[in-house]
């Protein structure tokens, strides 16, 4: 790979707001950014300049619940790109987190529960090793599949036990899970971390 470039300048003007109700556990923000001359590498893997503007509208809303022992975390992300082919997002991306949590015989701090993933499929940059950065491509998709995750966090006076069921969901739903093209995520995995703590524990 080799280029000889001389790029103008990339422009930015971004505005957004932000509205949050503490006591409810919400927060709904919205940002919109223009980008003009913006610099990206194409589907060579080249880097490359594109004359226009690309417009970006971003939402992202948080609501949280809580039902006695019982919590669950939400957290949905509304993108759009006036271009696709310079600037690629997944539409939607979602997250939950669903957990049970309670204090066991006053000393032991527990929570279990599971979480998920998803973001809809959309022409995800892929990676050139040989030089090290993403670039943009249209040929592969990637997305339209849930990362579920099963998981136990207990502490017990200085000590953290954890341990988690990664992308359970592979044990029984078949898909293309990438990350991006031609990377797979981790399939069914098991993973613990036992370790001290330093400083208060939440």
């Amino acid at each position: 790979f080799r280029w000889a470039n001389s790029f103008d300048k990339t422009y930015k003007t971004h505005v957004g707001g932000n509205f949050a109700i503490p006591t409810r556990k919400f927060s709904f923000d919205v940002d919109i950014e223009n980008v003009t001359k913006y610099i990206y590498f194409d589907p060579t893997a080249l880097p490359v300049q594109y004359s226009g503007n690309v417009q970006i509208v971003a939402a992202n809303l948080k609501q949280d619940f809580n039902f006695g022992k019982f919590a669950l975390e939400n957290n949905v992300v509304y993108q759009l790109s006036s271009n696709q082919e310079v600037i690629p997002l997944p539409t939607l991306s979602l997250y939950h987190n669903f957990y049970y949590h309670d204090k066991w015989f006053k000393v032991l701090s527990m929570q279990i529960g599971a979480n998920v993933r998803y973001h809809t499929s959309y022409y995800a940059p892929s990676y050139m090793p040989a030089t090290g950065q993403f670039y943009n491509q249209r040929t592969t998709e990637v997305g339209n599949y849930p990362v579920v995750n099963v998981y136990l966090n207990a502490h017990l006076k200085r000590t953290r036990f954890f341990v988690e069921y990664y992308h359970v969901n592979q044990l029984f739903m078949s898909g293309a899970y990438f990350s991006m093209p031609n990377y797979p995520i981790n399939p069914a995995i098991f993973k613990n971390v036992l370790s001290p703590l330093s400083g208060k524990y939440e």
